[in-house]
Order: structure tokens, then C-alpha cells, then sequence
């Protein structure tokens, strides 16, 4: 491009290239920012490309690499990861923020969802809930601590969670309550035979 063929002492010499936020300024030479070029960060190169031993690389997801450094994301069996869910990565830096999340999670070298079964560390690596055997997304049959850990489900006013899981209110599930049980159910009380569920009322 024009601007590789300007001579500079310092990056204000240069034109700003489009896709960068500053002009570029190496070896006495206005750079572009594209593959090939000479850079210092990241910054110094286009989208998808990084900074690496002083030159702007192809870092997208299925480019060749040596390791993270030469990466966007990660870089995985020497091939870019795109940073997606699922995607082989090292550190959390090497993942995209999932859909649901402010932050991108890397756990068990794997970038995690924050969706039901994906590993957790704290509270808001996941949608819904953490505990100990991962992410829970508070639907019927997942684990729980507190009521609050489970959606509402169809047919009832409230969440309930008894017995460390999440409860439909259909004829067989834990309760406390009636009103833990669906219409046409009761919440049958606790007997020799076991815990209290809901039960037909017919």
C-alpha cells in the first residue's frame, strides 16, 4: 500500500491505516498493518492478525502456529483455535466471552460455556448457578443448594428444590408443600416408605 512507501522517524509520521487506530512507524518505514508488515504489539496489526517476532501474522482460527503467541486466541496441534466453546486453550485468554457471561472461562484446558455441566470456579463462570460438579442451568433435575439455584417449572408458582435437585411438581416429585406439587397433585406426607412426594389427587 502508499503508506509502506513513506519514510518515517516515529509513528505520528504515518498516515493512520484503515482497520488501525495509529499510524506505524518501523525501520524508517510507514507500515500497513497487514500480513508481512513490521509491528511492535498487537495493535500495530489489522483484525485477526497478530504481532509476532516483530511481523503481522494470519493469528485466525485455522492458521498455522507454534504456539499462542502467534494465535488470535489459542493455539492448539499447531492450527489457531477460534476461542469457542470447546475450543483447547491454556489460559482464559485464549477463549471468547460466551453468550450469557461477561467473561470468557478456561477451565480443564477446555473454554467453557457457562451452561449446564460446563466446569466452574466461581459463581459467574456460569448462566445460572456453580456447584461442585460444574455449572447447573436450574432446570428440572439439576443439583441444587437453594430454591433459588432452579427455574420455575411449568404448572407451579414457584421454584422447589428438595433433596438437592430441581423438582418438576409432577405426581412423584419431592415436595414440602402442596403448593409444590402441580394442579390435580397433592403433596402426599412423609411415611415409612419414604419422603414426601406429589401424588394424584383422584
Amino acid at each position: 500500500s502508499d503508506c509502506l512507501l513513506q519514510s518515517c522517524g516515529v509513528h505520528t509520521d504515518c498516515p493512520v491505516p484503515e482497520g488501525l487506530t495509529h499510524g506505524v512507524c518501523f525501520q524508517g518505514v510507514c507500515q500497513s498493518g497487514e500480513v508481512g508488515a513490521s509491528c511492535g504489539v498487537n495493535l500495530d496489526c489489522l483484525a485477526g492478525l497478530v504481532c509476532h517476532a516483530g511481523e503481522c501474522k494470519d493469528g485466525s482460527p485455522g492458521a498455522k502456529c507454534d504456539s499462542s503467541h502467534d494465535c488470535v486466541y489459542g493455539c492448539w496441534e499447531g492450527e489457531c483455535t477460534g476461542g469457542q466453546v470447546g475450543s483447547h486453550c491454556d489460559e482464559t485468554e485464549e477463549c471468547q466471552v460466551p453468550d450469557g457471561l461477561d467473561h470468557a472461562v478456561c477451565r480443564n484446558n477446555v473454554c467453557q460455556s457457562g451452561a449446564g455441566d460446563a466446569s466452574c470456579g466461581v459463581q459467574s463462570d456460569c448462566k445460572w448457578r456453580c456447584g461442585e460438579d460444574g455449572c447447573s442451568d436450574g432446570q428440572v433435575g439439576s443439583l441444587c443448594d437453594d430454591t433459588s439455584d432452579c427455574v420455575v417449572p411449568d404448572g407451579l408458582a414457584h421454584a422447589v428444590c428438595r433433596d438437592d435437585v430441581c423438582q418438576s411438581g409432577t405426581t412423584g416429585a419431592s415436595c414440602g408443600v402442596d403448593s409444590d406439587c402441580v394442579a390435580g397433585t397433592i403433596c402426599s406426607g412423609h411415611t415409612s416408605e419414604g419422603p414426601s412426594v406429589c401424588i394424584a389427587t383422584v
